[in-house]
């Protein structure tokens, strides 16, 4: 009697079954890890926008002059810069004395002309929050 020889490699089978597995593992992580990359984008633009407000207070600081920052979203040419987009709206310009200390404002944070998220700054200090 002959002996089969194992070759050691998988079956067709095999390999579809594995395939099947994995890409229903991928159909139920794909939504979640889109929404998790909405979300993390959503606060790289926060950050980014509260990094240009706390960059002209500084600078308003250091040099004892005011300032401002426009209402956004009219292509004013000092208008913060935002990720390709990304645009902001403020209620009022933000003025920003040579002290430092800002005025309370409230903004929002538009992707696509879609409002994203509200937020408002009124200690002072041009720190902005997530309002509800």
């Amino acid at each position: 009697m002959r002996r089969r020889r194992n070759r050691g490699g998988f079956s067709v089978l095999e390999v579809l079954i594995v395939l099947a597995i994995m890409s229903v593992g991928a159909a139920i992580v794909m939504p979640r890890g889109a929404a998790m990359l909405d979300r993390m984008t959503t606060h790289v633009v926060f950050f980014e926008f509260q990094q240009q407000i706390s960059e002209r207070r500084r600078a308003a600081f250091r040099s004892e002059r005011a300032a401002a920052v426009p209402v956004g979203g009219l292509g004013a040419a000092d208008e913060l810069t935002l990720r390709p987009g990304w645009t902001y709206r403020l209620d009022q310009p933000l003025e920003i004395t040579a002290g430092g200390r800002c005025g309370a404002v409230e903004a929002g944070i538009f992707r696509e002309e879609r409002l994203i998220m509200r937020l408002r700054s009124d200690d002072g200090a041009c720190h902005f929050i997530r309002r509800s």
